[in-house]
């Protein structure tokens, strides 16, 4: 399949290009992240959000460069 797309805008393009990251880092929050935590007692909501952040740059996700 071939699509072109053509648009001014820079955020919307970014949003484009960046929708396979934007699924695998969904998805490795929904189904993997629980495992860092899962025997920590200790953990808390600094840490995950940490671990959240982690996630977004290892995939080359800037939220600033997606959302107006």
């Amino acid at each position: 399949m071939r699509v072109t797309i053509e648009s001014n805008d820079p955020k919307e393009t970014n949003r484009l290009v960046k929708s396979l990251d934007m699924a695998s880092v969904l998805f490795e929050i929904t189904r993997n992240l629980h495992r860092r935590f899962d025997n920590d007692e200790d953990c808390n909501y600094s840490e995950v959000f940490d671990a959240i952040n982690e996630i977004l740059s290892d995939h080359g996700i800037n939220i600033d460069d997606l959302i107006e």
